[in-house]
């Protein structure tokens, strides 16, 4: 039968042991632990000094402790646990924190042999602890073997630490505070040490440094959290060489305890994790990302599933280019990189910048290359397997899907080559005539009317400049019915602008306005507001000549309240805009509210009440 201690023997071996080490001469340090003497969570402390005279003026400081023995068949590795009452947290954290101290006993015969774990509770993890399990009866933290470090360090460790977690500081509402910089801090990491290298095992604490009001002052060290870490990720440019082949990639690595994975332009996944013994490497494609990066990755791939060596900076990977499911990977490999070099051709047919990112997600890569390929079956080989036309005898421009972007395309039901490119000089103002509603009458304008605007301004193929030359083709301004077309347009364009905030739309539209002759026509003042609109979302201010233009209008017409109320937005008048505003009818207010100027008005508001 196996002995079994009593409560007050295995207190009395705990304190025992414990007592033993503390009172080796190197350590300096002085136990105040007593058996039989134990108090509510506190069971005494341990001095520290500077050196071994002990004197008061050697003090540096005393570490309170709490004791725990418990009997064990098998010792515990390098961490264990413990679980203690919620009240014992909650004193542990009114006196600055504590040292707890657990010790395993094992019986050995007459005798018994003993193992110390330690854990250094203190202010910022007793806060945490406090507040996410204020609802249990229990805790249990984790404790590590004293076996890796020596009871003094750990003491000197805890005094230097407490002294940077105040309540003060801890109990202060900081909110939303920038600091400066900030600083982790761990208490028993040491990549020096085999026992305690692993980054994973270790808690940290996490300051935020606020600078000094002067240069003589010191910075203050606020305490915010206690973590371990889950992952850790770097980033950059590195070489990797396979052969006499050597690869430029930006590599992401993101070490976690049990694994490794490298995302190399952020769309091959390489994932290392040693404990799959047969299969430590995988890999997976996730992404199409752009082009550029599968000119990229492809070959490296090819290379990889061959058998050859990658040497990275910090290590290597290598395949069994032998194995039948790295053959078979090899030909899928193989059969895609020849695709991709096709889809060359698509992108500078459809004058799409190869870098362009298709902004896919994870996961999405083969349904990418099924676009992209079906893409490339029209333009390349005049095969629209996968389009479907709504009305496949009439001509329309087509909005085609690639990834998480997308592609303008016209379908031309009356010629062979059915898909061309949906922005291109051969799309002509002249093979459009659109018609008002109202009189029958036909008249030419920009085909773009009929695209989405933001797909338009959005889509790989976008092209400013193909856009203002339709406006040379025919003129915008011909009459009134076709000015009020082509100002519906650019304040279509404008409100656009004011989502995305693209200045290329801004040129667009000063580029149309610009199209219209004053001298023939006679001044606008429609075209003089929206242009002043463009310039004021340019600078943020307007000109000396351009406000002197405004407030010359503004006496030429005083009783026009549309016509005041722009002129005193975009002069920064508050109260006369409110003015004038108030006089509109609510037919008329409710017209404004979709106009560009309207946006204007309540930033100004905005910026008025703030």
């Amino acid at each position: 039968m196996k002995k079994k201690f009593s409560n007050n023997q295995l207190e009395e071996i705990a304190v025992s042991e414990i007592n033993y080490r503390i009172a080796r001469p190197q350590y300096n340090l002085r136990s105040e632990i007593k058996s039989g003497d134990k108090g509510i969570s506190f069971d005494g402390n341990i001095e520290v000094f500077k050196n071994n005279s002990q004197t008061i003026e050697s003090r540096i400081g005393i570490v309170p402790v709490q004791v725990k023995g418990t009997q064990v068949e098998n010792f515990s590795g390098n961490t264990r646990s413990f679980s203690l009452e919620m009240g014992h947290y909650r004193n542990y954290y009114e006196e600055g924190g504590v040292l707890l101290l657990v010790v395993e006993i094992k019986p050995n015969g007459e005798d018994s042999e003993a193992k110390i774990f330690y854990k250094q509770l203190l202010s910022q993890e007793l806060k945490n602890i406090l507040n996410v399990s204020k609802n249990k009866k229990k805790k249990a933290v984790q404790l590590r073997a004293l076996s890796e470090t020596n009871i003094s360090i750990v003491c000197r460790k805890f005094i230097v630490e407490r002294d940077k977690q105040p309540k003060s500081l801890l109990e202060y509402d900081f909110g939303e505070k920038n600091f400066d910089s900030y600083e982790l801090r761990s208490l028993t990491y040491n990549p020096e040490k085999l026992e305690t290298k692993n980054i994973f095992d270790h808690y940290f604490n996490m300051y935020g440094i606020m600078k000094g009001q002067t240069p003589d002052s010191k910075p203050l060290m606020v305490p915010l959290d206690h973590f371990k870490f889950d992952s850790l990720a770097t980033e950059g440019q590195q070489n990797v060489t396979i052969g006499e082949n050597t690869y430029n990639f930006n590599i992401r690595r993101i070490r976690k305890a049990d694994k490794t994975l490298v995302i190399m332009e952020n769309v091959l996944y390489l994932e290392h994790t040693p404990k799959r013994k047969e299969s430590p490497f995988q890999f997976k494609v996730r992404r199409f990302g752009s082009l550029t990066s599968q000119k990229k990755i492809l070959p490296f791939l090819i290379d990889l599933l061959q058998g050859d060596m990658a040497k990275f900076p910090d290590g290597h990977i290598q395949l069994n280019g032998q194995s039948s499911q790295l053959k078979e990977g090899l030909k899928e490999i193989t059969v895609i990189y020849d695709l991709i070099r096709e889809f060359e051709n698509v992108y500078k047919y459809l004058n799409i910048n190869e870098l362009v990112d298709l902004q896919d997600k994870e996961g999405e890569f083969y349904n990418t290359l099924n676009q992209l390929y079906g893409l490339n079956q029209a333009i390349n080989h005049k095969k629209y397997d996968g389009f479907t036309f709504s009305n496949p005898t009439e001509s329309s421009f087509v909005t085609y899907n690639v990834g998480g972007k997308e592609v303008v395309l016209f379908y031309n039901a009356q010629s062979e080559e059915k898909i061309i490119n949906g922005i291109n000089k051969d799309i002509q103002p002249s093979g459009f005539m659109f018609q008002f509603q109202n009189t029958k009458r036909q008249f030419e304008h920009t085909p773009y009317w009929l695209v989405n605007s933001k797909t338009l301004i959005e889509s790989l193929n976008s092209d400013f400049d193909i856009v203002k030359d339709t406006f040379n083709q025919f003129d915008p301004y011909l009459d009134d019915d076709v000015f009020g077309i082509t100002n519906e347009f650019c304040l279509h364009y404008l409100n656009l602008y004011d989502q995305l905030g693209n200045e290329k739309i801004l040129d667009l539209v000063n580029y149309i306005y610009d199209k219209y002759d004053s001298d023939t026509k006679g001044e606008s003042e429609i075209v003089l507001i929206n242009k002043m609109q463009i310039n004021l979302r340019k600078n943020n201010n307007l000109s000396d000549n351009e406000k002197e233009k405004l407030i010359e209008l503004k006496f030429e017409h005083p009783q026009k309240h549309e016509l005041q109320f722009c002129i005193n937005v975009l002069l920064g008048n508050i109260a006369e805009a409110d003015y004038h505003f108030k006089k509109f009818s609510e037919e008329t207010i409710s017209f404004y509210e979709g106009l560009p100027i309207y946006t204007l008005y309540t930033r100004l508001k905005e910026l008025v009440s703030n």
